[in-house]
């Protein structure tokens, strides 16, 4: 009696460079979806009277971080279990990495926008700053798009170009944003005082860090997608790297209270806009703390616009001298 056929093993070789990359990259996802659900449970505790545009953007990016869970474990589980034996082809992948990257490009959407929404806050509404980012953003759906109808994701004869392309126009993108704001810190910091200057470059520094982690691992990722275009390495970088986009947010958001405890004394840290026409016209964008604020002498005098301050920005007011500065 002939006996049974011993299944197919993979060289160790294939494994690393597919299902060990894969593994990695969804162990890498799910911690950071796990810092995530964190910081959304501390941003509606104590942020629960926040306007509403922003909280149904928290809402939505908990949603799409779910989904991306999802779509994460789903082709660890094929590969390594439903597929036990079977030979791997290189480039091919299940439906749920292409699914997976359509839903980092919704999220990213999200979070990129109100990074451009700082920067057009800071630059006292510049439309023509916010011009470049929001047309590279576009440009990224538009191809996003263009990909998804091919319905050939990850065939890399078939939309490889487009998606280095797509990469590379992330990365140039969120270099854009970053250095835009850490500039108009700069300007404000000038005339400020030393406290005061102290903070915006603890913000600069946050701002320049969270900045070069996400391009260097959309940087990695498309250098090691052109180099080693037959194997799943560049998943590796490709999974994580939406959920350090939306820590990223929420984290700076949920640092309001820090700094406004931190220069509480000195200065006061307004987080509502001033005056109940601002309320009327920001209504769904205005930021309602749960605590009291702390309000300055009568020689402080507000910086900026008479609307005060949106959401996910931290207007300083020290006596006779003012910064603004976007977390």
């Amino acid at each position: 009696m002939d006996s049974p056929l011993a299944p197919l093993v993979p060289p160790a070789s294939v494994l690393n460079e597919t299902l060990g990359a894969l593994l990695l990259g969804g162990f890498a996802r799910i911690l950071l979806y796990g810092v995530f659900c964190q910081q959304c449970f501390t941003f509606f505790r104590r942020f629960s009277r926040e306007g509403a545009m922003l909280k149904y953007s928290i809402w939505a990016l908990l949603f799409l971080s779910s989904l991306h869970i999802a779509f994460t474990i789903h082709p660890v589980y094929i590969l390594l279990v439903s597929s036990v034996g079977k030979i791997l082809v290189p480039g091919q992948v299940p439906w749920s990495v292409a699914a997976s990257t359509i839903v980092t490009m919704a999220s990213d959407l999200i979070v990129r926008s109100w990074f451009m929404y700082r920067v057009w806050i800071l630059s006292d509404r510049c439309l023509a700053l916010i011009v470049p980012p929001l047309v590279c953003q576009l440009f990224i759906v538009a191809v996003a798009a263009r990909v998804i109808i091919l319905g050939t994701l990850y065939q890399p004869q078939n939309i490889s170009d487009l998606f280095l392309t797509i990469l590379a126009v992330i990365v140039v993108t969120d270099f854009y944003v970053a250095v835009c704001v850490c500039w108009f810190m700069y300007r404000r910091g000038q005339n400020a005082s030393s406290r005061t200057r102290s903070l915006l470059k603890t913000l600069t520094v946050y701002i320049i860090n969270s900045g070069l982690v996400t391009s260097a691992f959309w940087l990695v990722c498309m250098i090691t997608h052109a180099t080693m275009p037959r194997n799943f390495v560049f998943l590796a970088f490709l999974s994580p790297v939406t959920g350090l986009y939306e820590n990223c947010l929420l984290a700076s958001l949920n640092a309001r209270d820090w700094f406004r405890h931190e220069m509480h004394g000195a200065a006061s840290i307004r987080l509502t806009p001033q005056g109940s026409s601002a309320i009327r016209h920001f209504s769904g964008l205005s930021y309602k703390p749960d605590v009291p604020e702390t309000t300055s002498d009568s020689h402080s005098r507000s910086f900026g616009s008479g609307h005060g301050v949106l959401p996910g920005h931290v207007a300083i007011q020290v006596d006779r001298e003012e910064a603004k500065a976007v977390l």
